[in-house]
This record gives structure tokens, C-alpha cells and sequence, in this order.
């Protein structure tokens, strides 16, 4: 187990959709004690569990991305280079544990290896949140298709082309696998259906213009850094607060009806 000298960091900010994210497993992952540990699983630079540093003792972050560990520099965050289906803590230490935009990124077959791994790993009647892929709704594949990029089996083309996904489950093998690792599927919500999708690319689009636009009186290199820089700004504050109310009704509207993605409350009984 690798451990990362930890170092003061300014707590990011959320915006767009990782607001709402953030709400909703905030009520996943509670009721909160101080004294609990929080594992991130598959954390990267710990971007989301920042946001807890108030809520618990330690977070540990785990993830198989040395490069991005790096960047995990909170005092009370601790970074762990290693494989989340071979975890290196030992039985029964974590008592919450989030695992946000990871589950994805595994094979099919290794998924009930690593929840089993998470099972092992949290102490009785522990809370694990998950924020993943679902094969359901959404706009992007409408998108992908107009434009001619097809999806190859259950994946549409920005899982298999960008952003290296390796599985798009149907909610009932998701629940199918929850039961088969040990854990009780306490809460579940869709998302990702129309606005979520249509707010992203929405932001994606003003943010290029803004960075052309910059480029015009900034070089190159510092374009994004004064983009970054302008969120003081009471325009760009009050688009920001816009869009991630928009990207909320996602939820509000479709939390029920079978979406791109899922978020799951998976409670561990009692050891058996």
C-alpha cells in the first residue's frame, strides 16, 4: 500500500451536473459521524470526496493512476495507489464508501469482484454510494447517431471511442449483481435522460467559445487558466446556477424511468 504525503489544497468548487450529483449522494452516504472513514474508490485526484473532508476523520482514495494521486493534497486525504478488486485495507475498517463514475470502467466479469472486495472492506451495516453507467434513455445516443457514430453492443460511441466504458448494465443486472455481492439495494435513482446530456454539451459549447475568444487577446497557454479565473464573475456565476438547475430536472422529472445512469445505496447487512 502506497501512501501520498498529503499537502493543503483550496476545496474545489461543483457545478453543472456534479452539483446535483453531489446532493444526491450526500443523502446516500448519510448519516455522517466524524469519526467514520470514507473510502473513494477509484477517486483519481479526489475531485468529489473533497467535498466530504468536513463530514469525515480520513478519506482514503483509491485508484490504480499513480499521475492523478498526486494531486490528492488535503490533510485529512489520504491517497492509495492500488486495484479496487484487490483492495489493500484490511477486513471490516470503512464505515461509508463512494464509488463515483468507476464502476464503468470495469470488465463485466470483474464487477462482482470488486463489490465483493467493498463488502469485505466495510464494517457492518455500512453504506457504499454508486454513481454509474445504466442502459436507458438518453439524448446522447440520439446525438451519436444523427451524426453517424453508432454503438457497438450495449455501448454507445463515446463509451467505447472517449471514455474508455466497458459495460452499460440493464437495471435488473445491476440489482442482480448488488444481491450477489452481499449488500441490500436501500435507495435507487435514474438519471442522465434528456437535460443532464443537453446541459453538458451545452456548456462545452460556451466554454469553446469563450476559450476562442480569449485566445484572441491571451496566448494560448493561459486561455483556460483565465477562463477558470472568470468564475467571480456575475454572468458566469449566474449561467453556472442556471444550467445546474436545468440539469437537475433530470432527476426531478425521470428519477424513476430507466436512464443512461444510475445512482445506487447499497447497505451491508450483518456479517453472515
Amino acid at each position: 500500500m502506497s501512501l501520498a504525503q498529503p499537502q493543503s489544497r483550496k476545496k474545489p468548487r461543483l457545478y453543472l451536473s456534479g452539483w446535483f450529483r453531489f446532493r444526491i449522494m450526500s443523502r446516500y452516504l448519510a448519516p455522517y459521524e466524524l469519526s467514520y472513514l470514507l473510502l473513494d474508490v477509484g477517486g483519481g485526484n479526489g475531485n468529489t470526496s473533497s467535498h466530504y473532508v468536513e463530514r469525515f476523520r480520513t478519506i482514503v482514495v483509491l485508484d490504480i493512476d499513480r499521475n492523478a494521486l498526486r494531486k490528492v493534497r488535503h490533510p485529512k486525504m489520504w491517497a492509495v495507489a492500488g486495484d479496487a478488486r484487490h483492495l489493500p485495507f484490511k477486513t471490516g475498517i470503512f464505515d461509508r464508501a463512494l464509488s463515483m463514475d468507476y464502476q464503468e470502467h470495469l470488465e463485466i466479469a470483474d464487477i462482482p469482484i470488486y463489490l465483493k472486495e467493498l463488502h469485505r472492506s466495510l464494517t457492518d451495516f455500512a453504506v457504499l454510494g454508486i454513481f454509474t453507467s445504466c442502459r436507458g434513455f438518453t439524448i446522447r445516443r440520439w446525438l451519436y447517431s444523427i451524426a453517424g457514430r453508432l454503438p457497438k453492443g450495449d455501448l454507445d460511441w463515446s463509451d467505447w471511442a472517449k471514455d474508455g466504458h466497458r459495460n452499460r448494465l440493464t437495471a435488473s443486472q445491476h440489482r442482480d449483481l448488488v444481491w450477489e455481492s452481499g449488500f441490500r439495494l436501500d435507495r435507487w435513482l435514474f438519471a442522465s435522460h434528456f437535460f443532464d446530456p443537453l446541459v453538458r454539451r451545452f456548456h462545452l459549447l460556451a466554454k469553446y467559445v469563450a476559450y476562442r475568444l480569449l485566445r484572441i487577446q491571451e496566448d494560448p497557454e493561459s486561455a483556460e487558466e483565465v477562463y477558470r479565473k472568470s468564475n467571480s464573475n456575475v454572468l458566469v456565476e449566474s449561467y453556472f446556477w442556471i444550467l445546474r438547475w436545468v440539469a437537475y430536472l433530470d432527476c426531478v422529472l425521470f428519477g424513476r424511468i430507466p436512464g443512461g445512469s444510475v445512482f445506487m445505496r447499497l447497505v451491508k447487512n450483518e456479517r453472515r
